[in-house]
């Protein structure tokens, strides 16, 4: 999959597209192929190294996601090809997202 990160914390106004494995849904996550990540203050501040990720979260930019589930934790009762928006705490900017911990919200009716 694609996903964008900061390459370097500097002055350098740099982002950069990188591969990386698309990742397995665990228990309370979900998969979710992005059609839309915004760009948000918290965003800039960590590219230039100043908001640090959540621990354990990826180098990858991004809060806020739209897109459809691909997959889901069976748990959670949400199905493949539900349309859902979602609040991330990282890693939001990729093709596939993994959402943690899974409470997406559906689309509003009026926007679909």
């Amino acid at each position: 999959m694609k996903a964008i990160v900061g390459p370097q914390p500097d002055g350098a106004e740099e982002l950069a597209i990188v591969d990386r494995q698309v990742p397995r849904p665990g228990p309370g996550e979900v998969l979710i192929e992005v059609a839309a990540a915004g760009v948000n203050r918290p965003d800039i501040l960590q590219r230039r190294g100043l908001y640090p990720p959540p621990p354990g979260a990826p180098d990858i930019l991004g809060l806020e996601v739209a897109g459809t589930v691909v997959e889901a934790a069976r748990a959670l009762r949400i199905m493949s090809g539900t349309r859902s928006v979602r609040l991330s705490p990282a890693a939001a900017m990729q093709n596939i997202a993994l959402l943690l911990p899974a409470r997406p919200c559906r689309y509003p009716t009026a926007l679909r």
